[in-house]
């Protein structure tokens, strides 16, 4: 149960993440806090558009 949770969470912070550009916007739209996003992204390796890190992340490729 715990895995099928997991899953949904990181699709939807996938797709927040496709959506929005910051995670106060991602927080907004999921309806919870953002250091809940914050949480979430660190977990599953997800990071919004906008994001300094998503660049960074291309940049060392």
């Amino acid at each position: 149960m715990k895995q099928a949770v997991d899953e949904v969470e990181r699709q939807l912070i996938m797709l927040a993440s496709q959506r929005c550009k910051t995670t106060y916007e991602m927080a907004s739209a999921l309806q919870v806090n953002q250091s809940t996003i914050v949480r979430k992204i660190q977990k599953y390796r997800v990071y919004p558009t906008g994001s300094k890190q998503k660049k960074l992340m291309k940049n060392t490729k």
